[in-house]
């Protein structure tokens, strides 16, 4: 009967460090894709930003070159006259350039990251997203409710399988 008791104790032990390594692996890996997604984020507004400065750029050499300046973006005008090479391309679906009274202090700006000096247009509503955008919105969403719901479905076997230590313990 005593062999019984310290078998059935050297399972729970086992079991408890086997979940419990598990655990603390799952911990340490889920939250990964979280980060991953803030460092594409960053990446793209650069991207962005930087396009926005050879649009500004090639802005400004236009309106050197010519006796009319430029006063509404117009990409297509700046490839065709050789200020650009081809039209910037866009980093996210929803950034859009446009540039208004670019004769004075008018700026260029892209309708989802804003301007150069940080103002950002209000996207309280949200960020302008094509349809496959929303979708996968819709299914970060639901990851990130299934993630925070986990570890506490992840609690209840480690307290059961305490308990059953303790009931098997002399």
């Amino acid at each position: 009967m005593a062999d019984n008791g310290k078998k059935a104790k050297k399972i729970y032990s086992i079991l408890t460090y086997i979940y419990l390594v598990g655990f603390l692996g799952f911990l340490l890996l889920g939250p990964s894709p979280y980060y991953v997604k803030c460092g594409r984020r960053s990446y793209r507004d650069k991207a962005c930003y930087s396009n926005i400065r050879v649009i500004t750029g090639a802005v400004e050499m236009y309106n050197m070159d010519h006796e009319t300046f430029m006063e509404n973006l117009d990409e297509d005008l700046l490839v065709k006259d050789g200020y650009l090479k081809t039209k910037q391309p866009r980093p996210e679906t929803a950034c859009n350039y446009r540039g208004s009274d670019l004769t004075g202090s008018g700026t260029v700006y892209c309708d989802y990251h804003g301007d150069l000096e940080g103002t950002r247009p209000d996207l309280s509503k949200g960020p302008p997203l094509s349809p496959l955008e929303k979708k996968q919105e819709q299914i970060h969403q639901y990851l990130n409710q299934v993630m925070e719901k986990i570890p506490y479905a992840l609690l209840w076997p480690v307290l059961l399988v305490l308990i059953g230590y303790q009931m098997v313990a002399p």
